[in-house]
């Protein structure tokens, strides 16, 4: 199973699999872990499920850099699918930016299209971050 953790000191999001804390927890040198008085090897984890959709699936989180080539660009063209649209966080130099129609932006068809308060530039910054499931 893997999760998602925000660094306090600058935002960004790291992933990591739930064996790491197994790890911090347990006998890095006996390589066991004591639940409920039972001993169990760490070596031994097995992920089994997570995600939303069961056995066998679970998410990562992706970050993607996207460009504006001209000044006043309003759609960017996505190199891959976003399957998980309530994930979706964009960032603009480093500024969060709301999803939706009536908000800054969305997507159809792999294509941002941006209707924020200001016009892109190629100088920006832009970072899209979301969940992908993974099989």
């Amino acid at each position: 199973m893997i999760f998602s953790l925000k660094k306090v000191i600058n935002g960004n999001i790291n992933i990591f699999e739930f064996k790491k804390i197994l790890e911090i927890l347990g006998d890095k040198i006996n390589d066991e872990i004591n639940i409920d008085g039972h001993a169990y090897r760490i070596s031994s984890y097995e992920g089994v499920g997570g995600g939303t959709g069961g056995i066998g699936e679970s998410t990562i989180w992706i970050e993607a850099s996207l460009r504006i080539i001209t000044a006043g660009q309003s759609t960017i063209q996505l190199n891959q699918g976003v399957d998980q649209q309530s994930s979706l966080m964009l960032y603009i130099n480093g500024i969060y930016y709301e999803y939706g129609i009536e908000e800054s932006y969305h997507i159809v068809n792999n294509i941002l299209r941006w209707h924020g308060s200001f016009e892109l530039e190629p100088t920006d910054e832009i970072v899209l971050k979301f969940r992908k499931s993974i099989y």
